[in-house]
């Protein structure tokens, strides 16, 4: 009995244990809307097909996070490599589920590079890119 009771009383004890809550992410300042530090300012949306075509649409793969940002037809999105440099501009002409077709309107875009939702900088420096090859 002893022994069924030692045991109860450590459950409890281990049951009322309660970890520190985690501080909220420190905001910028500029309103409660701010991102947190650190955060980047071009959203992931997705990423360009396996393989990309040199003209006509291209294939983008969404993530989950693209339908919370309300992704919708006619928007203007910008690939970019590795290094986070822009690839290409590209206009959203639709939207199916987790897969959207975009056509090329400046530079060319490269297999898996990533598809974001541009700051005002990044969409400059891709609307700066060459215009796509002729055909597309």
């Amino acid at each position: 009995m002893s022994r069924v009771a030692c045991i109860a009383a450590c459950l409890l004890l281990v049951g009322c244990a309660v970890d520190q809550p985690t501080p909220p992410p420190s905001v910028e300042p500029g309103g409660e809307f701010a991102r947190p530090t650190g955060t980047s300012r071009n959203l992931r949306l997705g990423f360009v097909g396996h393989n990309p075509t040199a003209s006509g649409p291209q294939l983008v793969q969404l993530a989950r996070t693209a339908s919370e940002l309300a992704l919708k037809k006619d928007e203007l999105v910008v690939s970019r490599s590795r290094d986070l440099k822009p690839t290409a501009l590209l206009r959203i002409v639709e939207i199916r589920g987790l897969a959207a077709l975009a056509v090329v309107l400046r530079g060319q875009p490269g297999a898996n590079e990533e598809i974001v939702l541009p700051s005002s900088p990044l969409r400059l420096q891709a609307e700066a890119l060459p215009a796509p090859p002729p055909g597309s």
